[in-house]
């Protein structure tokens, strides 16, 4: 609401410029983080049956994608809760 009307002194490319301009050193490190999951999954289940090791390994894989997901879902939804108790007049947060 602030920042995407004309008398703003940021525009809307301003700030999506300046957000995504983030988004090339992020993709290294998530590259990172994905072969870093990969290689730990990998060295999991090494006592299973052969027929079964990759499978569990991929399961390993995509469980630990999945928390890092959940983790992630988890902090955004805390800072908009924050963002929209920041929002509400003084009169509405009493109540």
């Amino acid at each position: 609401e602030n920042h995407f009307q004309s008398e703003s002194p940021i525009s809307l490319e301003d700030i999506y410029n300046e957000v995504f301009s983030l988004r090339d050193e992020q993709k290294q490190k998530l590259t990172e983080d994905l072969k870093q999951k990969f290689e730990a999954a990998e060295s999991t289940f090494s006592d299973a049956p052969e027929e079964e090791r990759e499978f569990l390994r991929l399961f390993s894989f995509i469980s630990e994608l999945a928390f890092d997901v959940y983790l992630k879902k988890m902090v955004i939804e805390g800072l908009i809760d924050q963002l929209r108790e920041e929002a509400l007049p003084k009169d509405k947060k009493k109540r």
